[in-house]
C-alpha cells in the first residue's frame, strides 16, 4: 500500500514505516484539536479547565502567532480570512457594548462571555494551511472520522457504564432532565459528520456497508440525548434528497427516491409490528412537534412545551430590541438572562429566535454571511471531480444550515460550521481557484 509520503514525493518505492507513523500522529493531533474546537468535552467534569486553557491559547495564536504567519505570506488575505477577522472583531466588541449600553453590564463581562469566539482562529489558520498544503485533505478526512468513531465508542460506553444520577451536580451542560429522566448531554458534531459522510458516500457509490456505518453512528445521535432527534432526522433526510438530486439524472433521482421511501416504509412498518408501543410514542412526539410549530399550543411532550415557553418568554425582548438584540449577557453578572427574562431560557434552544434575542437582526446577518463563502466554494468545486470527503463537507454544511433554524448552530457554535466551510474554501482555492489565479494542484484525487 502506497503511503502518504510516497504520494507526495511521487516515487514508486515504498516509504519507510516511520513516515506512516508520523502521518498517524498528525491525524490523532488533528482529531484532538477538532474535538476541542467543537467543544465536545467542554462540560465534562474537570474538562472545563482544558476548554478555558484552549481559549487562552487561541487568543495568543490570534494576536501573536497569526500576524507573523501572515507577514511570512506577504500579508495577503483572502475574502474568507477578512470575513473571519471581521466576525471575531464584531463578536468581541458589538454584543458586549450592546449589553453594557442596555443594562449597564460592565464591558469586561460581555467580552469574557464571548471568549469562545477565539476558537475561530482555528478555521482562520486551517484555510491558509490547506491552501499552502501544510495540512493534507487526507489527514483531515481521517482525523474527522477518527473523531467520529472515537466519540461514538466513548459516548456509548458512558451511557452503558455510567449513571447520569451520579453526575447531577455537574451542571446542565453535562447532565440534564429529558422526559422526566436524567440523561447525559453529549455533543455529537463529529459523530454527525461521520453519519453524513457515510450516508452520502453510500448514495454515490451504492455500497451497503457505508449505509450500515451511517446507521451505526445515527444510533448514537438519535439516543436520549438533549438536542437530538426529530429535527436532525428531518434535516438529514433533506440533505440526502438534495445530494441525490445533485448527483443523479432526473429519472435516476426519482427511482432512488422511490427506493429509499419504500425501504423507509418497510423499516417503519417492521418496527411498528415488533415494538408498537415504542413506535406509537415516537409518532406522538412527531405530532406534538408539528402541533407546537403550527399552532403554538401546549402538548404532552415536555421537550416541545419547554421550547414553546422559551419562545414566549423571549418574544417581548426580541420585539423591543429587533436590530441589535440584548447583547452578550454574562451569567456571572446578576445571573444573566435568567435574572432579566426568566429562570429557564437558553438562546440556542430556540434557534434563530435565540440568535435574534442575543445578537439582533444585524448579528444574525453577520453570522449568516459565512454561507456566501460556502456557496462560492461549492460553485468552484463543481468544476472538479468530487471525493467522498468533499461530499461529506458539503453535506454537513447543508445539514448544519438547515438545523440552524431550530439550533442556531451557525451563530452559537460558529466555530463548528466555519471549520467545515474553511475546508471547502481552502480546497476550492487549492484545486479550483478563480479564473485569474492558477490552481496549485491539479486534482484532489492526488490526495484522497
Amino acid at each position: 500500500m502506497t503511503t502518504l509520503a510516497a504520494v507526495e514525493t511521487r516515487t514508486p518505492t515504498q516509504a519507510p514505516t516511520w513516515v506512516g507513523s508520523r502521518a498517524l500522529h498528525r491525524q490523532v493531533l488533528l482529531a484532538c484539536a477538532l474535538l476541542i474546537v467543537f467543544r465536545t468535552f467542554q462540560f465534562f467534569p474537570y474538562f472545563i479547565f482544558v476548554h478555558e486553557a484552549w481559549s487562552v491559547l487561541s487568543l495568543l495564536a490570534l494576536f501573536v502567532v497569526y500576524p507573523f504567519w501572515k507577514i511570512r505570506q506577504g500579508l495577503r488575505f483572502s475574502g474568507f480570512e477578512i470575513y473571519l477577522l471581521l466576525l471575531i472583531g464584531f463578536a468581541f466588541v458589538v454584543p458586549p457594548w450592546v449589553a453594557s449600553y442596555g443594562i449597564g453590564q460592565p464591558l469586561i463581562y460581555g467580552v469574557l462571555a464571548q471568549r469562545a469566539t477565539a476558537m475561530l482562529v482555528f478555521p482562520l489558520f486551517l484555510v491558509s494551511a490547506i491552501r499552502l498544503r501544510r495540512v493534507r485533505l487526507e489527514d483531515l478526512e481521517k482525523a474527522l472520522l477518527m473523531a467520529a468513531w472515537g466519540t461514538y465508542f466513548l459516548f456509548t460506553a458512558i451511557r452503558i457504564l455510567l449513571r447520569p444520577e451520579s453526575f447531577d451536580t455537574s451542571g446542565i451542560g453535562f447532565v440534564m432532565e429529558v422526559e422526566d429522566e436524567l440523561a447525559f448531554r453529549l455533543p455529537t458534531f463529529a459523530i454527525t459528520f461521520g453519519a453524513v459522510y457515510y450516508l452520502l458516500r453510500g448514495l454515490r457509490e451504492r455500497r451497503w456497508k457505508y449505509f450500515l456505518y451511517a446507521l451505526i453512528l445515527l444510533t448514537s445521535i438519535g439516543g436520549k440525548v438533549a438536542g437530538t432527534g426529530r429535527g436532525q432526522t428531518v434535516c438529514l433526510a433533506i440533505t440526502a434528497i438534495a445530494f441525490l438530486y445533485r448527483i443523479r439524472p432526473w429519472r435516476g433521482f426519482l427511482a432512488d427516491a422511490f427506493k429509499a421511501g419504500l425501504i423507509a416504509a418497510i423499516v417503519i412498518g417492521t418496527m411498528t409490528v415488533l415494538a408498537p408501543s415504542e413506535m406509537g410514542a415516537r409518532g406522538s412526539k412527531w405530532i406534538d412537534a408539528f402541533t407546537v410549530v403550527l399552532r403554538g399550543a401546549e402538548v404532552e411532550d415536555m421537550s416541545a412545551n419547554a421550547r414553546l415557553l422559551e419562545v414566549l418568554a423571549a418574544m417581548p425582548s426580541i420585539q423591543q430590541n429587533p436590530t441589535m438584540g440584548l447583547g452578550a449577557y454574562s451569567n456571572q453578572w446578576r445571573n444573566g438572562l435568567k435574572n432579566s427574562i426568566t429562570d429557564y431560557l437558553f438562546p440556542n434552544d430556540i434557534g434563530l429566535l435565540g440568535g435574534m434575542l442575543v445578537f439582533g437582526a444585524v448579528g444574525c446577518v453577520v453570522y449568516a454571511l459565512q454561507y456566501i463563502f460556502s456557496l462560492r466554494a461549492l460553485r468552484r468545486l463543481g468544476r472538479i471531480q468530487s471525493t467522498p470527503f468533499i461530499d461529506g463537507c458539503v453535506g454537513i454544511t447543508l445539514f448544519f444550515a438547515l438545523s440552524s433554524i431550530t439550533t442556531g448552530i451557525f451563530i452559537f457554535e460558529s466555530e463548528v460550521t466555519l471549520t467545515f466551510i474553511a475546508i471547502l474554501v481552502g480546497t476550492a482555492d487549492l484545486y479550483a481557484p478563480d479564473a485569474n489565479r492558477p490552481a496549485t494542484s491539479p486534482s484532489p484525487h492526488k490526495e484522497l
